[in-house]
C-alpha cells in the first residue's frame, strides 16, 4: 500500500477489501490527494486510521465495514468528511451516537449501509429526523435493535427513502416443537 500511495498520488478508486491493511497503511494513503473511493471492507483498521481517513479531502465514498471501527472513528471521519455521499459502517461497533453523528455532519450523504451494527429504533428515527433531503438508501440488515415497527415509522417519515432491513431469527431460544 505505501509504494502504490507513494507512486500513484493521483489514484481516485482504490479497493483493499480482506487485505491485510492496517492503520499504518491507511496513514500513507493520505498522499492519494484525488482519492474519492476507498473500500477497506474486512480490512484490520481501528479508531487511529480514521484521523488519516478525515483528512482525505476528496473522498466521497467510504467502505469500513467489518473492521473494528468504532463511534469514535466515525464521528472523526464525518466531522471531517462533510462530503460524503455513501458510508458503509456495517459489521462494525457503531451505535446510535455515531449514526446520530453521520446524520448531523454529512449534507449530501444519499446511502448508508449498518447492516449488523448494535444501532436501534430510537436511533433510526434520530437519524431520520435530522438527516439531508439527499438521503435515499438504508440498508440495516440484521440489526438485533431494530423493530420493524420502527422501520415503517421511518418510511412514513420519508416516504422517498428505499429502506431495506431484515431481523436475525435467533432459533436457539426455540425447541424443535415450536418451528
Amino acid at each position: 500500500i505505501r509504494a502504490v500511495a507513494q507512486g500513484c498520488v493521483d489514484l481516485k478508486i482504490l479497493s483493499v477489501d480482506d487485505c491485510a491493511v492496517g492503520d499504518e497503511e491507511v496513514h500513507a494513503l493520505r498522499q492519494c490527494r484525488r482519492l474519492y473511493k476507498l473500500y477497506m471492507a474486512n480490512c484490520n483498521i481501528t479508531n487511529a486510521a480514521a484521523v488519516s481517513i478525515a483528512q482525505m479531502r476528496r473522498l466521497r465514498h467510504l467502505d469500513i465495514s467489518g473492521t473494528h471501527m468504532t463511534d469514535a472513528g466515525v464521528i472523526t471521519v464525518v466531522q471531517q468528511r462533510r462530503k460524503l455521499r455513501s458510508l458503509d459502517a456495517g459489521h462494525t461497533a457503531v451505535t446510535d451516537d455515531g449514526w446520530e453523528a453521520i446524520g448531523q455532519h454529512c449534507p449530501k450523504l444519499e446511502m448508508l449501509v449498518l447492516n449488523e451494527t448494535q444501532v436501534t429504533d430510537a436511533g433510526l428515527v434520530a437519524f431520520a429526523s435530522v438527516v439531508r433531503p439527499k438521503f435515499r438508501s438504508l440498508l440495516l440488515y440484521d440489526c438485533a435493535h431494530i423493530t420493524e415497527a420502527a422501520v415503517d415509522q421511518v418510511r412514513g417519515m420519508r416516504p422517498g427513502w428505499s429502506i431495506s432491513s431484515s431481523h436475525r431469527i435467533d432459533s436457539s431460544s426455540e425447541s424443535d416443537d415450536e418451528i
